[in-house]
């Protein structure tokens, strides 16, 4: 599999304005067509989805072509598993996902009970994997712990946030497929540093020195980050958002040297491990 073909399109610009330096808001609805029909051409075969991603599951089960990607959505913390299910399929107009995880871990964290009616989708044909979209490193180990039974998860991470890291390839020997999200971190750090809110400041050096070093190998900032992401060949996939048809085209202009040039960089030197930066939820300003 190419670099390229393991690239998954995120659909939460589909349905929702999102992201801190989202200059467009959401995508416009005949370039999801192209998008699509392009995504398909590269290879690109998997579409991540959520029910709690306004209008993107509707907007996608117009596409005649869905059927053919195998689609992964997340069911949402106020609503059965299984009812949920049944609407998402709906609004897509496909009979099964590829993958459905659960999008809000303290909903099952407290009922674990929950998890049995969430693997009886799967038993139905309803799903090919099970599994969780996580956030906190903790979620991870509470499952590993408890010897819950998942087999995909997605997680985020870039060059700021590798908390997850460390379980990659273990997870791997268990034959859990890994996603990954957040390469990009909403955005953050395609921002110009004059425009850069106050509350990045013990980040901005970082984010200076990452624009340099995209100057100096003379490789743009978004296939820098996406190249360092698929260089870790436990991750599947990597999980990335489209504001545009012509973003998405620029952003999936991809081959192995770009993964070779990068491997002399420090990229130990951008690890933060502080939560109120790696986190979009936390975020403040």
């Amino acid at each position: 599999m190419s670099v390229v073909e393991r690239i998954g399109l995120g659909t939460v610009q589909f349905g929702l304005d999102y992201g801190i330096n989202n200059k467009f808001g959401r995508v416009k609805k005949d370039e999801v067509q192209k998008i699509l029909n392009y995504a398909w051409s590269k290879g690109i075969d998997l579409i991540d989805t959520a029910y709690s991603y306004g209008e993107s599951e509707a907007v996608l089960g117009r596409f005649n072509g869905l059927g053919q990607f195998k689609v992964v959505s997340k069911f949402p913390k106020d609503l059965d598993p299984g009812i949920a299910i049944d609407i998402s399929l709906k609004r897509l107009k496909i009979e099964r996902f590829y993958g459905y995880l659960c999008h809000h871990f303290e909903f099952l964290k407290s009922n674990l009970a929950a998890w049995e009616k969430v693997l009886g989708l799967k038993e139905k044909g309803l799903t090919k994997k099970v599994g969780f979209s996580l956030y906190f490193l903790e979620d991870l180990d509470f499952l590993l712990e408890k010897s819950v039974e998942f087999d995909l998860i997605q997680v985020p991470y870039n060059i700021f946030d590798r908390r997850f890291e460390g379980y990659f390839c273990a997870l791997k020997d268990r034959d859990v497929e890994i996603h990954v999200r957040s390469v990009f971190l909403q955005g953050l750090f395609f921002i110009d540093l004059d425009r850069l809110p106050k509350f990045f400041d013990p980040v901005k050096e970082k984010i200076k020195r990452l624009h340099q070093i995209s100057h100096d190998l003379d490789v743009p900032l978004e296939k820098l980050l996406l190249s360092w992401a698929l260089a870790n060949e436990c991750v599947d996939r990597v999980i990335i958002g489209v504001d545009s048809f012509d973003q998405f085209k620029k952003n999936t202009d991809l081959d192995d040297s770009i993964v070779e040039k990068i491997t002399n960089v420090d990229w130990d030197y951008f690890r933060e491990d502080d939560e109120k930066i790696v986190l979009p939820i936390n975020w403040r300003f």
